[in-house]
């Protein structure tokens, strides 16, 4: 909830019911085109939910076709000025790893870097909430308190006009101009130094502007691009959690218990879910809401490739909206190679089988295989130049593939490599 210039109250489900009727546009078909449950539609335009996940305001501002004033207010609308600390995040699971990678570089990290800190990784691995334990480890260093900012389809403007408010700028003294606001955010925290999440950065362009130029204060960035421009300080790449970890996970939103009674069915579940936490979550929270179906006949319930993704979601947190906004992001060549990594067999990608698949030479399929590694949509293997490709982003891609093709033409090209196309350069 926020405020308009005459102090009117102006609420979220308002702005988005206003775009909805502009564009002519039913809850149900606007719901269909962004990925978005109609419940869940239906209860922010009622004002029952008022906090709805980042992904879901992203898909359907994309969809509704805001213009760039509507869409500030609307991203503006969707979080609470002032809010100084992020929320506690659930106990951290298997990041251990990761967690004394971190906790290393921070007792050695020296006072005056201003280098960040990236978390990159696939979709629905965990980048927001790892961030947010960083936040919560680090915060001792850091008595000011923590800002944090979600970049994703806001733009670099309305993440400084938010980050002033939460360091406690009243809306007349930030400045008009972009340039004028960075300089303001850099001066408060020479003043007292914070830790800064800059959350699901797009690229490099959307995190400098946002970097101090000097002082202790911690920023650590997410995204679902390794960012390989920006110098950072520390990076910490996540992937899928372990058989293991995954299921303690489902174990510990859906009960313990449920998941000792049935190992074997909560490892299936692990498993159908690609090990993603996101994916893990959405299913452990459906379970927690039925508290009387077995794991086992949940594991019935997803085996079904024709409506897992549709299947891996509970209220907003819903997995194919996450690759969906992900999706938005990338050019027509990325877009077009993954869609054909749907067509790839169950092992390793290797940039010989790819350059059948996409048409091209093995030097630029190579060179797309990486695109899609940087984007985190491919897992490099720890040896050789392999690739992997997690269970449930195949899933999308098959999607993706069955939109631009029919049935039989999918079949066919499975049995006969792509040929010559816009892959090549």
């Amino acid at each position: 909830m926020t405020t308009d210039r005459n102090g009117a109250v102006v609420r979220l489900g308002d702005l988005l019911r206003a775009a909805r009727h502009a564009r002519g546009l039913t809850i149900e078909e606007t719901c269909a085109l962004a990925g978005v449950g109609v419940r869940t539609l239906s209860d922010v335009e009622r004002h029952r939910i008022t906090r709805p996940h980042r992904r879901t305001v992203e898909a359907l501002v994309e969809v509704l076709g805001v213009v760039e004033s509507d869409r500030r207010a609307i991203w503006a609308a969707a979080r609470p000025v002032g809010e100084q600390q992020p929320p506690q995040p659930n106990r951290l699971i298997g990041r251990d790893r990761e967690a004394a990678s971190f906790r290393a570089w921070l007792d050695g990290r020296p006072g005056a870097d201003v280098r960040p800190v990236v978390v990159s990784g696939l979709p629905g691995a965990g980048k927001t909430a790892f961030a947010r334990w960083m936040i919560q480890e680090s915060a001792s260093r850091f008595p000011g308190g923590a800002v944090v900012a979600e970049l994703g389809g806001s733009g670099t403007a309305a993440a400084l006009r938010l980050l002033l408010r939460q360091l406690g700028e009243p809306d007349d003294r930030i400045p008009d101009s972009v340039d004028e606001q960075g300089r303001r955010f850099r001066a408060l925290l020479r003043e007292q130094p914070r830790s800064i999440v800059l959350d699901d950065a797009a690229g490099e362009a959307d995190v400098r502007p946002l970097l101090p130029d000097e002082g202790p204060s911690l920023v650590i960035v997410t995204s679902r691009h390794v960012l390989g421009g920006l110098a950072a300080a520390h990076r910490v790449p996540l992937g899928e959690l372990d058989v293991e970890h995954a299921a303690a996970l489902i174990g510990t939103l859906a009960g313990p218990e449920r998941v000792d009674a049935e190992p074997g069915a909560a490892a299936e579940l692990a498993r159908l879910c690609g090990y993603l936490p996101l994916a893990l979550c959405a299913v452990a929270n459906r379970l927690a809401s039925r508290p009387d179906w077995r794991l086992a006949d949940h594991v019935e319930r997803l085996r079904s490739q024709d409506d897992r993704l549709t299947r891996l979601s509970s209220g907003d947190a819903q997995v194919r909206t996450a690759l969906q906004s992900h999706w938005r992001r990338l050019n027509d060549r990325q877009r077009e190679s993954f869609r054909r990594l749907a067509l790839a067999g169950p092992g390793p990608v290797t940039a010989r089988s790819a350059a059948a698949l996409f048409g091209t030479t093995v030097e630029a399929a190579d060179e797309a295989l990486e695109e899609l590694a940087d984007g985190s949509l491919l897992t490099p293997e720890p040896v050789g130049r392999d690739y992997r490709l997690n269970s449930v982003l195949r899933l999308f891609a098959r999607e993706l593939l069955a939109d631009v093709a029919s049935a039989a033409d999918v079949e066919r090209r499975r049995e006969r490599p792509a040929g010559p196309s816009a892959f090549r350069r």
